[in-house]
């Protein structure tokens, strides 16, 4: 916001550019220490929150010493100090909390999850109400505003590289899955397809609602703003997307481990579907035993990432199968069943556990502390049933600030705009019910849901239904215009030629309160160098006199050789020298 308004290439600017890379390094030393729910952590959290506070409190000082410099080099015009001097005192504002931050746990040598989250928060209010601010303050004073400057394409530019960072976290997911195993599934490679259709639909539904020529000026602002929490959204989206291709080529894993290779908890008895003789039953404890080791060797080989020797060891796993073939109980009856039961889910956590660790998943530090293989797995279930939910949040928000976007982005929207906007505002309300609720029913289907390979391709299924129709819609009403243009065109030729024909300098009457005066130079309606409402006149001195009734907010006359196009907001009003064919 400072850049694109008050950037002079200068000695200073470039030293100030200087410091602003300093800190963005710092913050990425800092953040990957910093972590808000953490309970235990040798004061590692504390120090990396207090060095991330008085990062953000220089950042704002800094900010404070641009916009002095600033007010001092334009010092004399009166009508800059009043805005300046707010915006300057809003950064100084936001600075000292920061500071304050800091100042309140300076003597912390640990956050608990609790204080660490609520940190957080006051951050984000401070971030939140110094952009609103700084906002409001360039709307009220129009002479801060960023009409004439870059802005649009430096935030479109920035919002291109976040979901570049998406792509680059899917690269690194899809090599886990790549390297995690041997065995590719069609389904992982539909999803990673899915994925990367996802956000190239961010790409399209963003830059497509971009329009350069129906910006006002608070609209541009407001516009600008709503890229906070679109960012947020995107990030969320792709980083969701990122976390569960891994949870998909996890359970897949799974899927073969306890329903093709190992034996059943409830019938381990029969032989399973991988095995030879698969649908029948162990003759005895020797063919069950030699089944569960077949699993173990092969296990190795299909996921060779992280081998699972490290994890569950040899001998570890020799114990476990010793016990499984000495049972006190006869063979495929009630009682051996329940003594193998506990034996067989302890080596079923094993396995699991290790094809998380294999495809590189990310759970919570409390996992490293926990003995027990079972609660492992279970943290990293509840861990991936988060990430759904946020998921499909966080793609539904998008929507909404998308439609927001569009809203802010154009002036004097059509109806056939108006329904793009209802339909992102549909699926951003729908996309969090259809995860919220198959969390809430828990039944057959919503586990079937959940633990399926759907998650990602509805979501890009529905952005494609939301690019596709927005372009129906379009092309539904070009052909409207066209035909009523084909309407006009038929009323004008059947004028007289004293009616079509006109001479004179151009000159435009006053109509539904808008005047323009053609001059060879770029006016407006009122004279003055800059109003939104203001229609454009491009070489006017070559179009004969015209009187218009009801003209749009924006317009602009086009010297195209033979022809003189006058665009306007509803569609094409068109002039043709000698003979004028009006279009509305």
């Amino acid at each position: 916001m400072f850049d694109v308004r008050f950037y002079v290439d200068s000695v200073w600017t470039r030293f100030t550019k200087f410091l602003m890379f300093g800190a963005m390094t710092a913050l990425t030393g800092l953040g990957p220490m910093y972590d808000a729910i953490l309970q235990k952590d040798r004061g590692v959290t504390s120090r990396a929150f207090q060095g991330m506070a008085i990062v953000f409190f220089c950042l704002r000082m800094l900010l404070v010493i641009q916009y002095s410099m600033v007010l001092w080099y334009v010092r004399r015009f009166d009508k800059t100090m009043l805005p300046l001097l707010l915006t300057i005192f809003v950064y100084v504002l936001a600075g000292f909390g920061f500071l304050g931050t800091w100042l309140q746990n300076r003597d912390v040598t640990s956050l608990s999850g609790d204080q660490g989250a609520s940190k957080v928060r006051i951050w984000y209010g401070i971030i939140c109400i110094e952009a609103c601010a700084t906002i409001v303050v360039s709307s009220v004073w129009r002479i801060l505003s960023f009409k004439h400057t870059h802005l649009v394409e430096r935030v479109g530019l920035l919002t291109l590289i976040v979901m570049g960072e998406g792509i680059l976290g899917l690269t690194k997911s899809t090599s886990y899955v790549t390297y995690g195993t041997n065995v590719m599934l069609f389904q992982e490679t539909g999803i990673v397809g899915a994925a990367v259709l996802l956000i190239y639909m961010m790409y399209i539904l963003y830059f497509d609602s971009v329009d350069h020529h129906r910006f006002g000026t608070i609209r541009q602002q407001i516009w600008t703003l709503l890229h906070f929490p679109l960012h947020v959204c995107i990030v969320l989206t792709v980083e969701g997307s990122t976390a569960l291709l891994l949870w998909n080529a996890v359970r897949s894993g799974v899927a073969w481990v306890t329903e093709d290779s190992l034996p059943s908890l409830t019938n381990p008895a029969k032989i399973p579907p991988n095995s030879a003789g698969a649908g029948g039953t162990f003759n005895n404890s020797a063919d069950f035993v030699a089944s569960i080791n077949a699993t173990y060797k092969e296990f190795s080989d299909r996921y060779h990432y992280k081998n699972i020797t490290t994890y569950y060891l040899p001998a570890t796993f020799s114990l476990d199968l010793e016990k499984l073939a000495k049972p006190k109980a006869t063979f495929n009856t009630p009682a051996w069943v329940s003594e193998v039961q506990p034996t067989l889910t302890k080596m079923t956590a094993y396995f699991e556990y290790v094809l998380y660790q294999n495809f590189g998943a990310e759970g919570p530090k409390k996992i490293e502390e926990e003995k027990d293989y079972a609660k492992k797995v279970q943290y990293y279930e509840d861990g991936f049933k988060f990430v759904t939910i946020y998921f499909y949040i966080a793609a539904g928000c998008l929507l909404l600030v998308l439609a927001g976007l569009y809203v802010f982005g154009r002036t004097k929207m059509t109806k056939t705009e108006w329904t793009s906007v209802a339909v992102r505002l549909f699926g951003g309300m729908a996309l969090p019910l259809v995860t919220i609720s198959a969390f809430i029913e828990k039944n057959d289907d919503s586990y079937r849901f959940v633990f399926s390979y759907l998650l990602i391709p509805l979501v890009a299924v529905y952005y494609l239904l939301v690019i596709t129709v927005d372009n129906v819609i379009k092309a539904i009403s070009l052909r409207h215009n066209r035909r009523r243009q084909v309407k006009h065109m038929s009323y004008v030729s059947s004028l007289s030629d004293e009616q079509q024909h006109s001479t004179g300098s151009y000159e435009m009457s006053k109509n539904n309160g808008i005047g323009m005066h053609g001059s060879p130079e770029l006016v407006n309606a009122a004279g003055e160098e800059d109003d939104d409402a203001a229609a454009l006149i491009h070489n006017a001195q070559k179009v004969p006199t015209v009187s218009i009734t009801g003209a749009p907010r924006y317009a602009e006359l086009v010297d195209q050789e033979h022809d003189t196009e006058y665009l306007g907001g509803d569609g094409m009003h068109e002039f043709r020298t000698p003979s004028l064919h009006y279009h509305h």
